[in-house]
């Protein structure tokens, strides 16, 4: 099989690897979708404080067919369709060897691309709405750069849920924002004024990707007793590591003097890995409400896994809208 290999910063290498013989208590997926996403670029550009050790391979998100089963494994069969994310990456590659607690059964109805898109998404932006902000029907959030991947995720399902819901992009971006059933606020330097005056009591929840001027601004956007939830530090690719200890600071300091609204760092694989059982049940029930037409995950564009560096390179100059996917023929 060919996996892409990071062996050195912002590169990715295809390497041919041996398939072996299937571990006990494996299922071996054959891929037909990898998701892309801002943390895979970012790993790859040796940027990002998760990543695994090098060499790795890069991606969290797969969808597939179960190609063979380990012994002691039950409850799957050959064939069937699977989707899910792995924790410590490793989907950039023809063919993965995983525990099947990872894989979840994609319904009849849904396909495969949709449920492609869903896994890193969706379970972030259900993990800041339900586990750290704990929002119920009528309340209120922002997120910013809500026309990518995971801030579309959280309008639909805001959507779904009977929250308000407030997103941040460029002017280019805000009909899609719109599209989703949100208020769409243009980002720019004074987006906090034009938030408070669609907003004048403040949001329950500011969810935010950057870090920077823009947390600070969306901790000030916070209603009296509001949650801000970062799932990120990242102002621009090549920030680093020290843009991520001052956003760490930033939440530390706010714990002190909270003046009764709180703080939370989302970071879905650690979610994920800590708490398998929740990833299972509600990757389950979203693959249902996307099988239903109730959430219509957004597709960017597929583009064959062997040109992912292309797919990287779209999220870097800040092209895609949704999600995008690499293919497998």
């Amino acid at each position: 099989m060919k996996s892409l290999i990071v062996r050195t910063s912002g590169k990715m290498e295809l390497t041919e690897k041996k398939l072996g013989v299937l571990e006990s208590g494996k299922i071996r997926i054959r891929m037909k979708y990898a998701g892309v996403g801002f943390a895979d670029m970012m790993a790859v550009r040796g940027v990002y404080i998760l990543a695994p050790r090098k060499p790795f391979c890069p991606g969290y998100e797969f969808a597939g067919l179960i190609e063979s089963i380990g012994s002691v494994v039950t409850g799957r069969r050959v064939g069937e369709r699977v989707a899910g994310m792995l924790p410590s990456m490793d989907c950039y590659q023809e063919y993965i060897d995983i525990d099947p607690s990872w894989a979840v059964a994609v319904p009849e109805g849904l396909s495969m691309d949709s449920a492609a898109l869903i896994p890193l998404n969706y379970l972030t932006a259900l993990s800041m709405i339900d586990r750290f902000a704990r929002l119920s029907v009528g309340q209120s959030f922002v997120i910013h750069g809500a026309a990518g991947g995971v801030g579309s995720a959280a309008l639909e399902l805001a959507r779904h849920r009977g929250l308000a819901a407030f997103g941040t992009g460029s002017r280019a971006k805000l009909a899609d924002i719109s599209a989703l059933g949100s208020t769409a606020i243009e980002m720019t330097d004074s987006w906090l004024a034009e938030a408070r005056r669609v907003c004048p009591g403040g949001f329950d929840a500011a969810f935010d990707s950057f870090g920077g001027k823009c947390m600070r601004d969306s901790w000030a956007s916070l209603a009296k007793n509001g949650t801000l939830v970062s799932y990120g530090f990242v102002p621009g690719v090549d920030a680093g590591n020290a843009h991520l200890v001052r956003g760490l600071l930033f939440h530390a300091g706010k714990k002190l003097r909270s003046q009764g609204k709180k703080t939370a760092i989302c970071g879905t694989p650690s979610i994920v890995k800590r708490n398998p059982l929740w990833y299972r049940q509600a990757l389950a029930e979203t693959f249902a409400l996307a099988d239903k037409g109730t959430l219509k995950p957004k597709l960017f564009d597929v583009i064959p896994w062997e040109k992912a560096q292309e797919a990287h390179q779209a999220i870097i100059e800040r092209k895609v809208r949704g999600k995008m996917l690499l293919g497998f023929s």
